[in-house]
This record gives C-alpha cells, sequence and structure tokens, in this order.
C-alpha cells in the first residue's frame, strides 16, 4: 500500500511514516506526537486513528513529558518535530524523563545538518548527534534516502529502547534497495581506502569519487556503531569521515572512539562542519561551498588525502 506519493520518489518523511502509520492501523498502542509538525500519513492517522495522534503545539518540553507518561503505561511513542526544537530545548527531559527509565521513545528529528538552511541557526542540527550520544541508553540512527527511513521505522516499533532518528527532510536519490533494516551498507567497494558517511550528503561523497580508488559505506547505525565495520576495514590505510554535523562528536568521533578502544590504528580524516556557531543565512549549497562540503570541494580534499605523501 503507497500512501503518499510514488514509492519510488518518495520524501523520506513519508517512507518512516508511512510504515508508522501502517502499524497503527493494527496496534492501538502505536501514539505520534507533533509539536505542530504536518506530513501526509499523520493526517492520515490523525483521522483515521485520532486516538493515537497527539499535537501538544509548540510545547516541546510538555510533549517529552507526555511521552515518558504514555510509554510507561506501555504505549509505543513516536515524537515528531524539527531537530533543534525536540533536542536541545528539550535535553533536561530527555534524559531523565526517557533515557533514565529506559523507556520506548523514539525521537524523530527533521532537519538533520542545514535542511533548514534558510530559517537560520535556529534550525540548524549541527551538534545534534554530539548530544544524544552522550546520553547512555540512546540509539541514533541516520537513515541517508527512503529505503533506509523505511526500514529504521521497523526496528523502533520492534525495540524497548529510546532512539533519536535524525531525518532529512524532502525527496533524496535512492541509493539502497532492501527488504530490511541495515545498520550500514557498502556503496562503493574499496582496497586500501575507505569513506564513511552518513545521512542524505553521502549523495555529494558519491559524486565526488565516482572516479576514485576508494570505497564507500553508508553508516545507518551511528549507536550502537557496527562493530563488524572493523572486520571489514581492518586492512585499509586511509578512512575519511565526511558528515553534515560538526567535525566534534559526530560520526568521526563515534568512529574514532571505539578504534581508540580497540586499539586499531588509522589515518583518520575528518570532514565536516568547523566546531563554531553557523550564524548566516544562505541556501543548503551555499553553506556546502563556504564548508568544502559540495562536490567541487569534496574531490580536491579526498585528492589531496589520497596523494598525500
Amino acid at each position: 500500500m503507497n500512501i503518499s506519493n510514488n514509492e519510488n520518489n518518495k520524501d523520506m518523511r513519508d517512507a518512516f511514516f508511512d510504515e508508522i502509520y501502517l502499524s497503527s492501523m493494527n496496534n492501538k498502542n502505536i501514539v505520534v506526537i507533533t509539536n505542530d509538525m504536518d506530513i501526509y500519513s499523520l493526517r492520515e492517522l490523525k483521522t483515521k486513528r485520532p486516538n493515537q495522534f497527539i499535537n501538544v503545539g509548540v510545547a516541546e518540553q510538555n510533549m517529552i513529558n507526555i511521552a515518558s507518561g504514555l510509554a510507561s503505561m506501555g504505549m509505543k511513542v513516536i515524537i515528531y518535530g524539527i531537530a533543534p526544537f525536540v533536542v536541545y530545548r528539550c535535553y533536561e527531559q530527555i534524559k531523565f524523563n526517557i533515557c533514565s527509565m529506559n523507556l520506548p521513545v523514539t525521537i524523530v528529528g527533521i532537519g538533520s545538518g542545514l535542511s533548514f538552511a534558510f530559517d537560520g541557526p535556529t534550525h540548524h542540527a549541527i551538534q545534534d548527534i554530539s548530544v544524544m550520544n552522550a546520553l547512555p541508553e540512546m540509539q541514533i540512527l541516520n537513515p541517508s534516502d527512503s529505503d533506509s527511513a523505511k526500514h529504521c521505522s521497523d526496528l523502533v516499533l520492534n525495540s524497548e529502547s529510546p532512539f533519536y532518528v535524525r531525518m532529512d527532510k524532502g525527496m533524496h536519490p535512492k541509493i539502497h534497495n532492501s527488504n530490511k533494516y541495515e545498520p550500514f551498507k557498502i556503496i562503493k567497494k574499496f582496497n586500501n581506502n575507505v569513506i564513511l558517511s552518513s545521512g542524505t550528503i553521502i549523495n555529494n561523497v558519491i559524486d565526488s569519487v565516482k572516479t576514485k580508488d576508494i570505497g564507500i559505506i553508508d553508516i545507518i547505525s551511528l549507536k550502537p556503531f557496527p562493530a563488524e565495520i572493523f572486520n571489514i576495514i581492518k586492512d585499509v590505510e586511509n578512512v575519511i569521515i565526511i558528515e553534515e554535523h560538526s567535525v566534534t562528536g559526530g560520526l568521526g568521533s563515534i568512529f574514532s572512539d571505539h578504534a581508540t578502544i580497540r586499539n586499531l590504528k588509522f589515518n583518520i580524516h575528518l570532514i565536516g562542519f568547523e566546531n563554531k556557531q553557523i550564524l548566516e543565512y544562505g541556501s543548503r549549497e551555499w553553506f556546502y561551498n563556504q564548508s568544502g562540503l559540495d562536490v567541487k570541494s569534496l574531490t580536491k580534499r579526498i585528492d589531496k588525502i589520497l596523494n598525500a605523501e
């Protein structure tokens, strides 16, 4: 059943919430809570399952409190809002009311990275992985296309743990083709050099290395980080981390921490946003150009790494 739009050209949000909607038709314990956010599948849920949809308005901290109360009574709760408002604004409530009791609440933060570029610094989400990773109980997913977003919904609905799903908005090229959830996927085979990336920035990565002898792995599960990756890349020389997040606390930091714990040594290169506030306004493409995350800049930066003596 295709609820929102063409299966091969679907907004990531629709891909995720279509599955939530279909599951809610057979499971009255699924509840979605929003802060005035809208999407097609949620309109269907609101109309056909009004008792399973709550719009709290612009009251995000209360939204977390309501979610934790419902989850403690056996409900499977999905929170949906713009990432900075449901992460930074609600951090204390998430830490104590959800994580301290290890409740099965999924926080879907829309607008990963600079998805809402023109809306300015209040809407930028480039430190969200860092703060959510600091919560011991929280698991973190970062899908890169509609297919991976769809299967993330299956995972969270069948888990008893808190999740943060970091999701872009809009339609993006489909790079996965799977019938199940996968914590990571090898997008391009490799020998001695590999790029690890996460989220929709991987499309720029793919375009920047089409003719290069370097592999690409798309990381969907940032936490828990898939340990199998270290067996796969154990013989590589250069590991390049490219992410639409601050270079402090994101995928690069997570990977480096796990490599250090395992006493593994790689030449690790981090490419992302500098560890500073971004206070400018502009298009996403403009921000990419300014930060070296556009295809042309990535091509040059990767060439420099691969050609270094």
